[in-house]
């Protein structure tokens, strides 16, 4: 995780979601799903305080 002072970077060696195309994601046809949720609420609670 890396931390700047305008983002937030989080760098995961995790599997990319083949399933799932770049267009897809452009039309918001692509709901978000956490692969971790407790680290997805965790920088969501932060950033909101942040």
């Amino acid at each position: 995780m890396y931390y700047y002072p305008d983002r937030v970077e989080v760098y995961s060696l995790g599997l990319s979601l083949l399933w799932i195309s770049v267009e897809q994601m452009e039309r918001g046809e692509v709901q978000s799903k956490p692969r971790n949720p407790v680290l997805a609420n965790l920088l969501r609670d932060v950033l909101a305080i942040w």
